[in-house]
């Protein structure tokens, strides 16, 4: 899907990219690095996106059998958790500013512009909302699901789980990092509302 493409590329300025194109019933090798430019979305932050000046054609709806249709929803899920992997990745590394990170302000928020679109962008939104939440609880933090499969990887590991003490320091040092994490999202949503209301009042 261009869709697809679109994705891609917005989340790759400056890194090349191969392109298989099909001209003349021949596959063409092309390879190609996006441009960057700075953009300002709903909220009024500017970030860095790629483009490379490509645009797609008239909008489609295509029904697909339930195997088919099966079989993209697993590549779209696969694609959004590659993405939120390397956005996750990004932020660790600081090459991929924070200030997208959202919690439930935001989302709310989020949520109430998207419904604006219709009800294919909301189920849109809602599948991508549950795929980041599901991703989130499987990381290897004590206290989410992924911390009980680490301990029990480590009680593979070890023939015997680990002690009650260990657990336990395990569980506060999670809950610190899931409760740092959901306050620092609640602070940018606040700023976000803030930076929404000042463009807002410009216009």
């Amino acid at each position: 899907r261009f869709e697809d493409l679109m994705q891609i590329v917005m989340t790759s300025p400056g890194r090349e990219l191969t392109f298989v194109v099909e001209r003349s019933e021949q596959n063409v090798l092309i390879k190609a690095t996006p441009g960057s430019r700075t953009v300002i979305d709903r909220s009024g932050n500017e970030r860095e996106v790629g483009y490379l000046g490509i645009r797609g054609g008239e909008y489609e709806m295509a029904r697909h059998p339930p195997h088919l249709a099966l079989w993209y929803a697993t590549k779209q899920t696969s694609f959004i958790t590659q993405q939120t992997l390397y956005a996750v990745y990004g932020m660790l590394k600081g090459t991929v500013a924070t200030d997208d990170l959202r919690g439930p302000i935001g989302i709310a928020q989020l949520s109430g512009e998207i419904t604006r679109f219709g009800i294919a962008a909301t189920f849109e939104f809602m599948a991508l909302l549950s795929i980041s939440l599901g991703l989130i609880n499987l990381f290897p933090i004590p206290m989410l699901d992924g911390g009980h499969l680490l301990y029990y990887f480590i009680e593979v590991l070890r023939g015997r789980p680990l002690g009650q003490k260990a657990q336990e320091f395990g569980f506060r040092v999670g809950l610190a990092l899931v409760f740092s994490l959901m306050l620092f999202a609640t602070w940018n949503d606040v700023i976000q509302l803030q930076v929404f209301e000042r463009v807002r009042g410009m216009f």
